[in-house]
């Protein structure tokens, strides 16, 4: 298990920015729906792994077996080996340009420096430390999330709210998913039990599926928001 990424200060104002985006707990039953501190976590210190904690493994992760069977091992929990290209691709999306530049036969032009001059990595750090110096600048007065989550920046928005759909709906064995797919009515992964022709082809006999859930509901409303359009009811 890697060293903590993020400061004790850090996780805090993760755990604040990304409820307010996204509830962290059920609006319905108040279990714990998704942990973005340790989907960053294991994102952030993936290439310091080995082999690197990227890709995860497959086709079964034992959570539907054929009926009769026992559940099988869980192939999720293990990691693929990686490229070349694909290390190189991670590393410039999680560390930015300069740490690919170094690397043998690499040339990284001055357009994609100038595109994408800042890493996944120092993009968050450098918002979460300008929300924290913020609110720390205003204690003990309160400063609402959507202020910090300005302060943070554009970029980290746009980031921020890409990760928490990760950290959230993404296979639970990747660290970020508790019971979001329960929130939303979601098995997972259907292999290798998969699904009868009548589970296709037929409605969904619970009608208490189909209407929009509270959690699904406040996602798509802020879905909406953050990529500037309007919401009409």
């Amino acid at each position: 298990m890697p060293d903590p990424f993020f400061t004790l200060r850090e996780q805090q104002m993760l755990r604040k920015l990304a409820g307010f985006i996204l509830p962290l707990h059920s609006p319905d039953n108040g279990k714990d729906l998704y942990d973005i501190v340790g989907y960053l976590q294991n994102l952030f210190t993936a290439l310091t792994q080995n082999p690197p904690s990227i890709y995860r493994g497959g086709p079964f992760s034992g959570r539907h077996p054929k009926p009769g069977d026992p559940p099988g091992d869980d192939d999720f929990n293990q990691f693929l080996p990686m490229t070349r290209h694909q290390q190189l691709a991670w590393n410039f999306r999680l560390n930015g340009p300069d740490s690919v530049a170094a690397q043998p036969f690499i040339v990284v032009s001055d357009e994609v420096r100038k595109t994408y001059s800042t890493g996944l990595i120092d993009l968050i750090s450098e918002g979460l430390r300008r929300a924290i110096q913020l609110e720390d600048g205003m204690a003990p007065r309160r400063v609402m999330a959507g202020v910090l989550l300005s302060e943070a920046g554009g970029d980290f928005q746009i980031m921020f709210f890409q990760l928490i759909a990760e950290a959230s709906f993404s296979a639970p064995e990747y660290g970020g998913n508790l019971a979001a797919w329960q929130e939303i009515f979601y098995p997972g992964d259907s292999l290798p039990a998969g699904y009868t022709g009548n589970q296709i082809s037929d409605p969904d006999p619970d009608a208490q599926r189909f209407p929009i859930q509270p959690l699904a509901g406040i996602l798509f409303d802020f879905a909406v928001a953050f990529m500037g359009g309007r919401k009409f009811k």
